[in-house]
């Protein structure tokens, strides 16, 4: 990974490489680059292996509305 954003500097492009890796000693979390995100040094939820929960955000409030526009009959 290293040797990738080192490569990518040079040339004057932009890398950003992240890992995850959970083992016995617990999870670690590796970004490097030369990016704005990378000199965050924090991972999104997608990076870090989370599930996108959004699809059942907009589900649930869909029908939340439903049932209030039910009940207001």
């Amino acid at each position: 990974m290293t040797d990738k954003v080192a490569t990518a500097a040079k040339d004057g492009t932009s890398a950003t490489i992240t890992g995850a890796y959970q083992d016995t000693l617990g999870r670690t979390e590796v970004i490097m680059g030369n990016t704005e995100t990378a000199a965050k040094g924090k991972l999104t939820r997608s990076q870090t292996g989370e599930k996108d929960m959004t699809i059942w955000y907009i589900l649930i409030a869909a029908a939340v509305i439903v049932l209030v526009a039910l009940s207001m009959r």
